[in-house]
């Protein structure tokens, strides 16, 4: 694939990231204040919980596998994009955080709750 082209898609994908984490941030100024969570409401009426599960699930599968691989291609310059790709599935992991709190988005999960708790149990394992 084209250079350009790749730039373009990471461009797209980063303007798409960079408004997840602004709703990340928003999401936990609702809790924090203890406010009406209209972010948590939007992502269960529009159901977007799954979406949101199986972004954090590919990134931390990106990050395990493709990483590794072309990790030696990764040119000082273009570090960032790495970095940002990496951040994703912080961000991800954060704002299903604070939306697990509320039965509603519990049960829009549907059977991504079991890629969920994978993830969890991965993550937990890494840790010992």
């Amino acid at each position: 694939m084209h250079l350009n082209k790749l730039f373009i898609i990471f461009l797209r994908w980063f303007s798409q990231s960079n408004i997840l984490q602004k709703l990340n941030l928003q999401a936990h100024i609702n809790a924090l204040t203890r406010g009406e969570e209209f972010v948590m409401e939007s992502f269960a009426t529009f159901d977007k919980i799954t979406v949101l599960i199986h972004e954090m699930v590919t990134s931390r599968v990106w990050k395990t596998y493709v990483l590794p691989k072309i990790m030696d291609k990764i040119v000082k310059g273009t570090s960032l994009m790495a970095y940002m790709t990496l951040y994703h599935e912080c961000v991800c992991c954060n704002l299903l955080e604070v939306m697990m709190f509320h039965v509603t988005a519990v049960e829009q999960s549907e059977t991504f709750l079991i890629d969920l708790i994978e993830y969890c149990y991965r993550r937990l394992i890494w840790l010992t």
